[in-house]
């Protein structure tokens, strides 16, 4: 996920993915949400969900600085980081 989120976007044709940016965003940041929390406890818990969806969102977060700092095609996006949060 990292480095699908990283890797450089000169020959991706990413027009066609323009809409559905945000949904991938959402989705991916789920399913890590949910892994984080699966491997936290067996529990479904409200401060264990809180850990998983505050662990995922600073990664999120992190991604996104990264993408900035990194100068690999890709740009920071706040929507990006609310479509992380959201997922």
């Amino acid at each position: 996920m990292t480095v699908s989120l990283l890797m450089p976007t000169e020959d991706l044709e990413i027009e066609s993915l323009a809409i559905n940016d945000k949904v991938i965003h959402v989705i991916l940041f789920f399913v890590l949400a949910y892994l984080i929390l699966n491997a936290i406890t067996e529990k479904i818990e409200l401060k264990y969900v809180s850990l998983a969806v505050i662990c995922a969102s600073l990664f999120g977060i992190c991604i996104e600085y990264l993408q900035d700092e990194l100068n690999t095609g890709r740009y920071f996006d706040y929507f990006d980081i609310i479509a992380n949060i959201i997922g």
